[in-house]
């Protein structure tokens, strides 16, 4: 690909130019290619016999995220997010572990005071 600002040749697969540093212009990516998800068995339900009728049709469907494209600001937004987000969940299992640990606590230690 040739520089439209300074000519100098450039790779193919390069955004900005080797030379000057100014944008390459570039080819529109192509479509991205869907394919349909085959229909599961009728047997191959994971849920009881009957219970996928209850669900709501977008329940039972699959979803496959293959790429995403984000921003960089975006994408530290949303790391942010989701790393405030799973500090009640760590705050309830510590309060669990607290839990759990007072009573095993409490029952070995009062079968080690008074002996076996």
């Amino acid at each position: 690909m040739i520089c439209p600002n300074c000519n100098t040749p450039n790779p193919t697969a390069g955004k900005f130019c080797i030379n000057c540093g100014s944008s390459l212009p570039q080819a529109p990516a192509p479509a991205p290619v869907v394919q349909p998800v085959a229909a599961p068995a009728q047997n191959a339900s994971p849920l009881p016999l009957g219970a996928a009728s209850a669900l709501p049709s977008w329940a039972a469907s699959k979803v496959v995220v293959t790429d995403v494209k984000m921003p960089f600001a975006s994408m530290v937004v949303f790391m942010i997010k989701w790393s405030l987000a799973a500090i009640p969940a760590l705050i309830i299992l510590l309060v669990l572990a607290a839990i759990v640990s007072a009573v095993l606590g409490g029952v070995l230690g009062g079968l080690l005071y008074n002996g076996f």
